[in-house]
């Protein structure tokens, strides 16, 4: 199995990667970086120092492999022993993550008491770590992982195809996934910019889903009932919410309607309610996100800060969110379009009683009469650790274990982040407040239009730090938003003229 990767590989894994892309990777926005408490020294002892008998899941699923474009010889994995041991890495070792996590090790403990599961926690630079351990060939048979590492080494052999593992599982259903393409699975430059996206599982698989995010609307009910304000409905256009932004704002009371920074969250989603399709167009030469009106979904967002001053700029943003990390969970706040719909488990704490609030529908653009959205997702990658070791099976079984039981404990109790299982939305306690409106989690990903943020380029982080400073630039006012658009797409598609060739030299294109 290959191991040796080119330095250049390496490099484009490690340098500013962790802060620059946690966003992107972590399903967090930046306000949502604070949301979720870095594992503790002492909470991270006990995981790392525990190790949990695993259990042999009931289920996996077959699926349709797509042609691969770079086959990987993988020889017959050695014999499976009675008593194994596999190590899995995640950062998800406190908080919310990790009390999803411990209870998921604890149940498969239960049910396999002939596999040992070592957690090894990976905090700081996780995204480095991660670089480096896979360049010596180090890493853990089960790794929480991302769709641009994935693609960033693609055909190097870090990762491996489990389809034959996976349908031998009893109970494997495709359907029961949320799933977008090139994230754990080859599927190919076509599924990359096909619309309406592919939504079934397909394609040679490297792993099991995991963590999804999105974004959604969030309200202060309480603050919008005080103030007279409207309350959502699925009728709602950016027109309303302006509106009601403005009756929001008080600057004497330190009080605003919206926040308006978040790229993905935020500006983003609104970009393709205006019109915008894709991020990169077919053959990903042209940069498509201020196309066929996606240009409006900016200049809205610039406007609320910078026109309006009904979203507070950054300095106030931090001034504001005290302790509290973010200017809503303050209470000072009305409306916010966030990541934090996927996340209220870190919310509940910080807000708990002082005041009631709620998801709802998104506002449509009035002129296209739409709201658009996007989501990702972390995966639990399956290494070349696995099968060099002799652990291909129980390691599936644990990432299939992770990828089902505990997305319904995710969505019923802990609430840590979008469950990609669609079974796990099936109860009452998966809609239960705090906060209300729980049901529209689903609601936003279970549209079939969700874009998902094309994953498929060799340094698809090296593409996505490139284009985001002249738009911060905007946001901070130092530019106008025509400007930090123009500045962002030229950036954008030099960059991806150098993908491009990297493409044609991978035997991509």
């Amino acid at each position: 199995m290959k191991r040796t990767m080119s330095r250049r590989r390496l490099l484009a894994g490690t340098v500013g990667v962790a802060g620059a892309v946690t966003l992107a990777a972590c399903g967090e926005a930046q306000v949502e970086e604070t949301a979720a408490p870095t594992a503790a020294p002492a909470e991270k002892a006990v995981m790392a120092e525990k190790v949990v008998t695993a259990e042999q899941p009931a289920a996996a699923r077959a699926e349709t492999a797509a042609p691969a474009e770079k086959v990987v010889t993988v020889e017959p994995a050695p014999p499976r022993a009675e008593h194994v041991q596999i190590r899995f890495a995640t950062d998800h070792v406190s908080g919310p993550r990790g009390r999803a996590t411990q209870w998921g090790l604890e149940k498969f403990a239960q049910k396999s008491p002939n596999t040992f599961v070592t957690v090894e926690p990976i905090g700081g630079d996780y995204w480095d770590a991660l670089s480096i351990q896979a360049a010596a060939g180090s890493l853990a048979e089960l790794v929480l992982w991302d769709g641009w590492l994935f693609n960033q080494w693609r055909g190097e052999g870090i990762t491996i195809p489990i389809n034959d593992t996976v349908d031998k599982m009893p109970g494997w259903d495709p359907d029961e996934y949320y799933w977008m393409p090139n994230i754990y699975t080859e599927n190919g430059e076509a599924a990359d910019h096909q619309w309406p996206p592919p939504t079934r599982l397909e394609g040679p698989q490297h792993g099991f889903s995991y963590q999804g995010w999105t974004a959604g609307f969030l309200y202060n009910i309480t603050m919008v009932e005080r103030l007279g304000l409207g309350a959502p409905t699925e009728d709602w256009t950016w027109n309303d919410l302006l509106e009601n932004s403005m009756k929001a704002r008080d600057p004497e009371a330190d009080l605003y309607g919206i926040d308006a920074i978040d790229r993905e969250k935020m500006w983003m989603p609104l970009c393709f309610s205006a019109g915008a399709t894709l991020l990169r167009g077919e053959g990903d030469v042209d940069f498509t996100m201020f196309d066929d009106g996606g240009d409006e979904g900016f200049q809205f967002t610039w406007d609320l800060i910078h026109t309006h001053d009904v979203a507070p700029p950054p300095e106030v943003r931090k001034q504001l969110s005290g302790e509290f990390g973010t200017v809503f969970e303050a209470g000072k706040q009305a409306y916010w379009m966030s990541g934090r719909v996927y996340t209220v488990g870190f919310g509940v704490p910080r807000i708990q009683d002082r005041f009631e609030w709620s998801l709802g529908p998104v506002p449509k653009n009035p002129r296209t009469n739409y709201h658009g959205n996007i989501w990702g997702e972390q995966y639990h990658a399956v290494t070349n650790g696995a099968h060099a070791r002799g652990t291909l099976e129980p390691t599936a079984e644990l990432g299939h274990f992770l990828g089902t039981d505990v997305q319904r404990r995710v969505a019923e109790v802990d609430r840590g982040h979008l469950p990609m299982w669609k079974p796990a939305f099936d109860t009452a306690n998966a809609t239960a407040p705090p906060p209300q409106g729980m049901e529209w989690l689903q609601k936003y990903v279970d549209r079939p239009d969700m874009r998902h943020y094309q994953a498929r380029l060799p340094f698809w982080v090296e593409w996505w730090l490139v284009w985001g400073p002249p738009l911060d630039k905007a946001m901070l006012g130092e530019t106008s938003a025509q400007e930090g658009m123009r500045e962002a797409k030229r950036l954008a598609e030099l960059n991806q003229a150098k993908q491009v060739e990297e493409m044609k030299n991978r035997g991509w294109i």
